[in-house]
């Protein structure tokens, strides 16, 4: 689609999954908001991002494209597929993301780095504020990370784990450490990306960490899982 709103209005031509309220299924719907922010704002949704968002939190090298400028430093995706060797599916040299965009994706499309994504960490791990400015209230926070899903039945490829993690606002969030198979926190919440990467803010431990990746698909590796359990098994305090 050619916009965010030329998607949105086709997505509500297509027949629902559920009925509301009968179950749930990871979608599209933070596209869908990312639109409704569009239309709120009377802004488009790049423009309002840098505004309220990147630019308060110094996040300098995040955005849906990649100027000129910077496009040596975009980092190839891969795939290995074909077997053992990789072969790659995204070179900054013919990337979409150097490229003139028009429709920017409320649940993914974002280039950036490990730096400025620790920024926007921080902010949550800091209950919705930065460098002076507020973001989130705490209390709107607590709410996208609380699970929603606890009395509805869950389906699609990304509903695994009903008793281990729930799925609030934009987040999942752990809800049972035996459960989930790996070492954690209860109340840590985030989510990762198709190509690998993932995220999680502990606020119990005050922990951040991140993982970044550029390999599709990637679940074979295990990495996240590795990943989390080395993180955790640093921890001694």
């Amino acid at each position: 689609m050619a916009t965010t709103g030329e998607f949105a209005n086709w997505i509500a031509t297509q027949p629902l999954y559920f009925e509301p309220s009968e179950g749930w299924r990871y979608s599209v719907s933070t596209d869908i908001c990312g639109h409704l922010i569009e239309v709120m704002s009377r802004q488009p949704l790049d423009e309002y991002l840098s505004e309220h968002i990147f630019t308060p939190l110094g996040m300098e090298d995040t955005a849906f494209e990649v100027p000129e400028n910077k496009a040596s430093r975009l980092v190839t995706n891969y795939t290995d597929r074909r077997g053992d060797e990789l072969s790659a599916i995204d070179h900054y040299s013919d990337s979409k993301y150097t490229k003139q965009v028009t429709h920017f994706s409320g649940g993914g499309g974002l280039v950036s780095t490990t730096k400025d994504y620790l920024a926007f960490c921080k902010m949550l791990l800091a209950e919705g504020q930065a460098n002076g400015v507020r973001f989130i209230g705490p209390k709107t926070l607590d709410l996208m990370t609380s699970d929603h899903c606890n009395t509805i039945p869950r389906g699609g490829p990304l509903a695994g784990g009903e008793n281990a993690h729930g799925f609030g606002l934009g987040f999942s969030m752990t809800k049972d450490i035996a459960a989930s198979n790996a070492l954690g926190s209860v109340g840590a919440y985030g989510w990762g990306g198709a190509a690998g990467t993932f995220f999680r803010v502990d606020p119990e431990e005050d922990l951040i960490y991140i993982l970044m990746i550029q390999l599709m698909p990637y679940n074979h590796l295990q990495a996240r899982e590795v990943f989390q359990n080395m993180v955790y098994q640093a921890l001694v305090d």
